[in-house]
């Protein structure tokens, strides 16, 4: 985002400073709470001009319940533990962070049985995680110690979640991998290794890579690879580690392979800029797809996107073919390679692509790359 300034927003804590302004900024949009949600803020001299909110599947967040007004209703009609934790688990998803702190106290200050105890300490400890009190939440889910009975994956989940955004995503995997355990309900198993996907580190070993080129071989998928596995492919040896497979797809062939992939229970990953033609999908090992769905006209070309945004792969660059361990793969023609990887902010993964493609192909070095020659 160009300005003078971004602020990483965790959970709004800023957003009364600039209350006014963000009414302005923010007039069409429909939910005031879902500022409270994990975005940015931009200031341009001190002055906001902008808000970006992150989705909240990226943070590993449920969706706001429809309406609140049932919970409330309930709460009402009889102001229980159990109805005053429900509602502030609701509060929580729809942003109303403070609220649902204070509804959550005030049920653990009323008389309840265990279960029902354990369950709104957890839901204490999720809505502190949404305010980024850490500390707070991790002393809350340790208190409990893995609680008994169904509650066990609950807490293991959650818990799991808030050590993931506290930057401790080592430590959740055991909680998901323990909760995988205990589920047995498709959607929680589901939900849980969605969790899990998103906090194992990525990879994508070689022995990973040539399963994953049977499976395209064997099904016909017209699958080119893109990225640094394409160019370890070019060269004919990997070079570096990659932490996933590019791959450029036409529509039809994506649609297969997301059918097999998520028999072998691969799901979405969420990202930010997701788009039904640019998306990723993962494992609970750290191993990621990530797609580029193209569709080829009378000319060859790989259109990427819709048409009018007038962006394709050229013909030319369809062409790579190379060969590993005995598999002929179709690939992003070297000399293409060279051309995508300008343009953007580079690392040094670029670099070594860049120059190895340079050297093995005797393409012309682009001129931002000239300093690292």
């Amino acid at each position: 985002i160009e300005a003078d300034v971004a602020i990483v927003v965790a959970h709004g804590t800023v957003m009364s400073l600039y209350a006014e302004q963000i009414g302005a900024v923010r007039s069409g949009w429909e939910l005031w709470n879902q500022l409270t949600l994990p975005g940015v803020i931009v200031l341009d001299d001190g002055a906001l001009t902008a808000i970006e909110r992150f989705p909240p599947s990226t943070f590993l967040r449920e969706e706001a319940p429809a309406s609140l007004e049932p919970l409330r209703a309930a709460v009402s009609a009889s102001s229980t533990a159990s109805s005053l934790g429900r509602l502030g688990d609701g509060l929580r998803a729809s942003g109303d962070l403070r609220e649902a702190e204070t509804a959550l106290r005030r049920a653990l200050d009323l008389p309840s049985d265990t279960n029902t105890r354990a369950a709104n300490v957890v839901r204490l400890a999720v809505a502190l995680r949404y305010q980024a009190r850490f500390a707070e939440a991790i002393d809350l889910f340790e208190s409990l110690r893995e609680p008994s009975g169904e509650l066990r994956s609950f807490w293991a989940q959650h818990y799991g979640k808030c050590l993931v955004e506290a930057g401790r995503s080592d430590s959740a995997i055991a909680l998901f991998r323990r909760a995988l355990e205990l589920r047995s309900d498709p959607e929680l198993v589901a939900s849980t290794t969605r969790a899990l996907a998103a906090a194992v580190r990525p990879q994508m070993p070689r022995p990973a890579l040539l399963d994953l080129l049977d499976l395209f071989a064997a099904h016909r998928l017209e699958v080119w690879l893109d990225g640094g596995w394409a160019v370890d492919a070019l060269l004919g040896a990997q070079t570096r580690a990659h932490a996933d497979l590019d791959i450029a797809i036409t529509t039809s062939s994506a649609e297969v392979l997301r059918s097999l992939l998520a028999a072998r229970e691969w799901v979405d990953i969420a990202t930010e800029d997701r788009t039904p033609w640019n998306f990723v999908m993962g494992d609970v090992e750290g191993q990621r797809i990530d797609f580029h769905v193209i569709e080829l006209d009378g000319a060859g070309r790989g259109i990427y996107g819709p048409v009018e945004d007038g962006v394709f792969y050229p013909a030319d660059s369809l062409l790579g073919r190379a060969t590993v361990e005995g598999r002929m793969i179709r690939c992003i023609a070297p000399e293409w390679l060279v051309r995508f990887h300008t343009g953007y902010a580079f690392d040094e993964d670029d670099v070594h692509d860049v120059l190895a493609l340079a050297d093995r192909f005797g393409i012309a070095l682009p001129a931002e790359y000239e300093e690292f020659r």
